[in-house]
């Protein structure tokens, strides 16, 4: 973190909604929702208890008004320093080689490439419906699919990914899912009794992934594509 954080001119300043813009470019690049600046300046807050920054209002665009900050290079990685990896260094960049535009053309420039960004965000989500349409007949009572489900709707080989859960510790020997990852949301555990001639009534545990534990997944699969490398599936296989 220490390396990251000196890489940026601590005496430059830009707004809190010139950073969210450039975080929401670099979420949409990876496929990450947008994040609404309500909930951005709370995190702010949040994040910058106790440090001094430069409150002003601006106007919303249905007549009301809300706060917005101005931050040091520095504050704006600490804030920055919440999302994914990749987004982290995608908004790194950014600082580091003057995101705030100092021209209209600049301006321009950086709205161009913005807009691209989100049209290949449109692309890919439709590029996905079809899976999503699949992951929705895959659902449970309780919302929840199974992780070969999940696998044929990230796009990913079923062996592969459990292969690859179990060895991250995701997914524990016994098919259960690892404590953490259930308090987070992302999976409940489902058990099953069952008889066996030789050793009674048995439990059985499975891993059941919930919606939110699909987003988990398709960020698990980016983080560790090289694991994954040269085996993911078409959209037609899937």
């Amino acid at each position: 973190m220490n390396t990251l954080m000196t890489t940026v001119d601590a005496n430059r300043t830009m707004t809190s909604i010139e950073l969210l813009t450039i975080i929401n470019a670099a979420r949409a690049q990876f496929g990450e929702s947008e994040v609404r600046r309500n909930d951005f300046h709370a995190r702010v807050r949040d994040e910058l208890e106790g440090e001094h920054y430069e409150t002003f209002v601006v106007p919303n665009g249905n007549g009301t008004t809300s706060e917005a900050y101005r931050l040091t290079l520095r504050q704006c990685m600490y804030v920055a320093m919440r999302e994914s990896k990749g987004v982290r260094r995608k908004v790194q960049d950014k600082l580091e080689r003057g995101a705030v535009p100092q021209s209209f053309a600049q301006a321009l420039r950086l709205a161009a490439e913005q807009q691209e960004q989100i049209e290949m965000q449109k692309a890919a989500l439709e590029a996905a419906r079809p899976k999503v349409v699949y992951a929705d007949a895959m659902l449970n009572a309780d919302g929840t699919v199974l992780v070969r489900d999940a696998a044929k709707t990230i796009g990913v080989p079923v062996r592969k990914l459990e292969k690859v859960l179990r060895e991250k510790g995701v997914i524990l020997p016994d098919n259960a899912p690892a404590a953490r990852y259930v308090a987070q949301g992302y999976f409940k555990e489902s058990l099953h009794h069952f008889d066996t001639k030789t050793r009674g009534r048995q439990l059985s545990r499975v891993a059941r992934v919930t919606g939110r534990g699909l987003e988990f997944l398709r960020r698990f699969v980016q983080r560790h594509a090289e694991l994954f490398a040269g085996t993911a599936r078409s959209s037609a296989a899937g």
